[in-house]
């Protein structure tokens, strides 16, 4: 096989390097996809395993600052983190599940705004991608975020209908009745 490949390659036809060249090509660019894929991997296996330690140390530190209902100031500085960092998600998303547990909506609610989320979510309201502006419509209406409605009502003149759909779920989680008139005009 390899003395056939080297008589190719120093006696060939052009039609033979060709042929030669296409497959040392597609063997070359098989080789870097899969070397891709297997970095890419191994990159998503690390961040969420950050992803679930931070999410496992949050959780209960949490918990334990809503028992007495109030956060102080240091605690505020030691949860916040820049948007879209593995610590902002692993607090997002341990915000999200405290959310959803009884008793917790008067202390995440407010916790949400003072570290910057709801901020952050109305944000990308105002941002071109439809996944991004539904994301955010619907991560507000999880928050049942009143002062939002406003905004979200605006969301409805949307052509995308991702961005009405999440807009009309936000409000029904929302519940402002006073605006349902208004999905009619």
């Amino acid at each position: 096989m390899t003395d056939r490949l080297m008589e190719i390659l120093y006696h060939g036809t052009g039609i033979e390097l060709m042929l030669v060249s296409i497959i040392g090509g597609i063997g070359f660019a098989s080789l870097v996809l899969l070397l891709v894929s297997v970095s890419r991997r191994l990159y998503n296996g690390h961040k969420y395993r950050l992803l679930d330690e931070l999410r496992k140390y949050y959780l209960p530190s949490l918990r334990e600052m809503a028992l007495p209902g109030k956060i102080s100031a240091q605690d505020i500085a030691n949860l916040r983190a820049r948007p879209r960092s593995a610590k902002w998600i692993a607090i997002e998303d341990t915000l999200f599940l405290l959310l959803q547990e009884d008793g917790n909506r008067s202390f995440v609610g407010p916790l949400f705004e003072r570290l910057g989320y709801l901020a952050f979510y109305r944000a990308m309201l105002s941002r071109r991608n439809p996944i991004t502006q539904a994301a955010g419509i619907s991560k507000l209406g999880m928050l049942k975020d009143t002062h939002s409605a406003a905004r979200l009502l605006e969301m409805l003149d949307k052509i995308d209908p991702e961005i009405i759909v999440a807009a009309v779920r936000a409000f029904c989680e929302i519940g402002e009745v006073s605006l349902f008139p208004k999905f009619f005009d």
